[in-house]
């Protein structure tokens, strides 16, 4: 019961992981702070990481759904 292992939330961690990173280095990259006040670092860095999760969550979970409406049945 204590050592039981999904394979299925695996893979969406391992995704989720991967994509928050990816989107988080995507969103620095771009000039986001043009969009707000100089001096306000804090909303800055909360707006990049918010949309890193928002983007992290959706890429994860259609890369699950997807790969869940492609599984052959042998």
């Amino acid at each position: 019961m204590f050592l039981t292992f999904n394979v299925t939330s695996f893979i969406y961690t391992c995704l989720f992981l991967t994509y928050f990173v990816l989107a988080y280095l995507v969103i620095i990259s771009t000039r986001l702070e043009t969009l707000f006040k100089q001096g306000s670092t804090w909303q800055i860095r909360t707006a990049q990481v918010l949309l890193s999760l928002i983007f992290g969550y959706l890429l994860a979970t259609g890369t699950m759904s997807l790969i869940n409406s492609l599984q052959l049945t042998m």
